[in-house]
């Protein structure tokens, strides 16, 4: 009698660790849907690619990436506004890194420039410049915020101290080296002034 008990056991045991195993068997691969999102930005399907990052933030609140692309597209879209709000609240985390800071600023500035928001775009920008004085980006992208907004003296100053344009290396078919740095002439910046003066006048 107690090896029909023993049997019976062992069978139960063996029933159930078999539907666990085929439990476990059924269970899909979570999606990655960060990476759905990258490929509908490949294929221009913008309203999926903002569905899947929306999905990955959801999942993964940490994924910063998500966020400023989510943002980014939103804009594209015609959203500015609604694309600096998803930036911005980046800013309110307290464990962002100095580089997703910096970057989340750039893209900030964009946001609202394309909102025509001029000085917001301009004090983002140069937030951006203040924490890192190399962000070549950021610098060129304040440099077109001040001549949009016809402050000639701050986009001089700023023409003085900011790095060179640098154009494609024909010689080497390379990076751009030392031989290929050119500086824009400020001539383009006193024409332009000239032209903003003469409008108002």
């Amino acid at each position: 009698m107690n090896l029909v008990i023993i049997l019976l056991l062992i069978g139960l045991f063996a029933g159930f660790f078999y539907w666990l195993y085929k439990k476990s068997k059924r269970k899909t691969t979570p999606r990655n849907f960060y990476v759905d999102a990258l490929h509908d930005l490949l294929e221009g399907q913008l309203d999926g690619a903002i569905e899947n990052l929306k999905r990955t933030i959801r999942e993964d609140t940490d994924n910063v990436m998500a966020y400023i692309k989510l943002g980014d597209i939103l804009r594209e879209k015609g959203y500015p506004v609604r694309a600096s709000k998803v930036h911005r609240n980046l800013l309110l985390r307290t464990t962002l890194s100095e580089e997703a800071i910096q970057t989340t600023l750039y893209h900030l500035a964009l946001d609202y420039r394309k909102a025509s928001m001029l000085d917001k775009a301009i004090e983002m920008a140069e937030r951006l410049i203040e924490r890192n004085k190399k962000h070549l980006e950021g610098k060129r992208l304040l440099l077109e915020l001040y001549e949009e907004k016809a402050d000639w003296d701050k986009a001089f100053f700023l023409r003085q101290n900011r790095p060179p344009t640098r154009k494609s290396c024909s010689a080497c078919q390379r990076p751009p080296c030392a031989s290929s740095v050119a500086w824009p002439p400020l001539r383009h910046l006193r024409a332009r002034a000239d032209r903003t003066k003469e409008g108002l006048s």
